[in-house]
């Protein structure tokens, strides 16, 4: 497909989301490479470490739809635990090889968040 097929398939009117960013921090990285020695993995370069090429992206609601206030923390701390999960299956492993508590608290010592409220889509640029 090329760039102009795929950009005529998107209706850019229909796109209502924000972009939450998920970047680990130092003590992950340490934390991964520990877990690749435990799998064996020790001797297998890692190239996403770190690249912000490689952070993660979520699709989330619309910033402005969090009107009321505090509204858009509450539901940071309700997705943190399930974002950190997601993290972890990522790079293969299970809540079971972290040996942390699956909770917002250690997402926080684990990872940055960066919101962003809009993309760009390349049809507007072909």
């Amino acid at each position: 497909m090329t760039a102009k097929e795929w950009s005529a398939k998107v209706d850019p009117s229909n796109l209502d989301f924000s972009l939450l960013i998920v970047t680990p921090k130092q003590p992950f990285l340490q934390w991964l490479d520990t877990f690749k020695i435990k799998k064996g993995l020790g001797d297998y370069k890692n190239y996403s470490l770190h690249c912000p090429e490689d952070d993660s992206v979520w699709l989330i609601p619309k910033i402005e739809r969090f009107s009321k206030t505090g509204s858009y923390d509450e539901f940071l701390d309700e997705i943190k635990p399930r974002l950190l999960l997601a993290e972890l299956y990522n790079y293969g492993a299970v809540e079971a090889d972290f040996g942390y508590s699956i909770k917002k608290e250690t997402f926080d010592a684990f990872f940055d968040l960066t919101l962003r409220t809009q993309a760009t889509l390349i049809s507007v640029i072909l």
